[in-house]
């Protein structure tokens, strides 16, 4: 199996002031082609970004996978898949990659053009899995970094409504709109120390709506769709989800994650009003109990609200 060694890294904005005025308007309007490039860590980490709607809602990621397609078993493509959490359909997409954040197209006013993005997508197009091949050649090489924008259109399954979403980083002009750009570096190398998991005990909460407060946590709202994503470590755990029916909370732990060999592994309060800080686990008083299962029934009742803590491993 082949690792995914992408680095994300952030671009920093930097305005650049050219003491020539031969410019006209039009030719200063937008990105400067010479921006500083910053390689940093994201907040993100891995191979992905967050997928934001609406400015403030994550509603997936946005991921990167090298790929080898050719019979001589070199590195030919960037997979890109577009994943959204429960309750949220993938509607179109819209993407572009550059070698600088001029290769972007924008408008005079400095705002991307999606209309102009090489790859556009209807989600029916991309199928399940919601992915889809940037061939290498010329633009697009090993050991190359590059700007990427990454844009959707997803829409709320149980409101029907829809909402415009951005893979997270740098906006493109803060005073148009909040369309943002992110950095790619392709490695195209093999990690031979794949096959062994990357395990990692986390703290995770379930839900989809975030907590107020300084700290981390989610929460999970009756009255917001019934399958809602579990973040561990401030990270969407892909197949992993919390669900309400008839009185009974569903934490569905995916493929990737358990519980912790601990007696209080899980820990939910109920709220008819929720916190404005991040509540101590330890004094929740709903349920606390831990299991061996990947799939954990619980009867909880009376709440529009649930604190779902959970003490977990989580392997990659």
């Amino acid at each position: 199996m082949l690792k995914n060694v992408l680095k994300l890294f952030t671009l920093a904005a930097a305005v650049i002031f050219m003491a020539a005025c031969s410019k006209s308007v039009d030719e200063q309007a937008g990105p400067e082609a010479g921006n500083a490039i910053t390689k940093a860590t994201t907040t993100q980490g891995g191979n992905y970004v967050d997928l934001m709607a609406g400015q403030h809602t994550n509603v997936g990621k946005v991921s990167f996978t090298e790929v080898k397609s050719d019979p001589a078993g070199e590195f030919d493509g960037l997979q890109v898949c577009y994943e959204v959490v429960p309750g949220w359909e993938l509607v179109e997409v819209h993407f572009e990659i550059a070698e600088t954040l001029q290769g972007i197209p924008y408008n005079k006013g400095g705002n991307p053009v999606i209309g102009h993005f090489t790859y556009s997508f209807q989600a029916s197009e991309l199928g399940a899995n919601g992915c889809f091949v940037v061939p290498y050649g010329e633009n697009l090489v090993c050991g190359g970094s590059y700007v990427v924008a990454a844009h959707a259109v997803v829409m709320n399954s149980a409101t029907g409504s829809t909402e415009t979403a951005w893979g997270k980083g740098t906006r493109f002009n803060n005073k148009g709109s909040w369309a943002m750009y992110f950095g790619v570096a392709l490695d195209c190398t093999d990690d031979e120390t794949d096959n062994e998991p990357n395990c990692e005990e986390n703290t995770a909460w379930g839900g989809s709506s975030e907590g107020d407060g300084s700290a981390w946590w989610y929460y999970y709202d009756t009255q917001n769709g019934d399958n809602q994503p579990i973040y561990a470590g401030q990270k969407l755990i892909t197949g992993a989800s919390v669900s309400y029916d008839n009185g009974v909370l569903t934490i569905d732990l995916g493929d990737n994650m358990t519980l912790q060999n601990v007696p209080e592994a899980v820990k939910i309060q109920g709220y008819n009003k929720i916190p404005d800080s991040r509540p101590a686990a330890g004094r929740f008083e709903t349920y606390k109990g831990t299991s061996s299962e990947t799939v954990i029934n619980i009867a909880v009742s009376g709440f529009r609200y649930y604190a779902i803590h959970l003490d977990v491993v989580v392997c990659e």
